[in-house]
């Protein structure tokens, strides 16, 4: 019979078939004539990275990849970027001619509207009808004070939308 070599003489006595083996950790327990193998523990790395930018143009070392990848990427990358970019400036001057256009076209719908007002409570006046010219004329300079009122505060909320948030002050401290 092959003599076997115990991994660890001082947990695995020599093997015999009259002997058993005598560990020394009573955790480990051997089968008769088999020597007890030490725990091994394996200790594996593993590592995750991750790469984010912001914006249609990758860094500059990305796009160097690209372009060892497929040669020519970079400029096709940065073509795209710039196409975008001129896409989305032309729709936004398109709102904003838009915008504009609506605001005055609603200017002077509003005009009308008041003139109007105004010229039916006259009528109404110089034919002695003079509580329900006032009640018009008083309704229309209601109407156009809302509108004012109501569109300056529409305004301001959109403009303080588009505004970063400043920190405030503390009111109590002084400069």
């Amino acid at each position: 019979m092959e003599s076997e070599t115990p991994t660890n003489a001082s947990a695995v006595a020599e093997a015999s078939p009259s002997s058993s083996p005598t560990p020394a950790n009573s955790n480990q327990t051997a089968p008769p004539n088999q020597p007890i193998e030490p725990k091994r523990s394996a200790l594996a790395r593993l590592e995750y990275r991750s790469v984010e930018f912001r914006g249609p143009i990758p860094p500059p070392a990305l796009l160097l990849e690209y372009d060892e990848v497929l040669p020519g990427a970079a400029d096709r990358i940065l073509t795209m970027a710039e196409s975008q970019a001129r896409h989305r400036q032309e729709m936004e001057m398109l709102y904003l001619k838009g915008q504009s256009e609506r605001s005055d076209r609603g200017q002077w719908f509003g005009l009308i509207v008041a003139l109007s007002g105004f010229a039916v409570a006259g009528l109404l006046g110089t034919q002695g009808h003079a509580v329900a010219a006032a009640t018009i004329v008083g309704a229309d300079l209601i109407a156009l004070v809302s509108v004012f009122v109501i569109g300056k505060r529409a305004e301001r909320t959109e403009l303080n939308q588009k505004q970063p948030l400043a920190p405030k002050e503390d009111p109590g401290q002084s400069d």
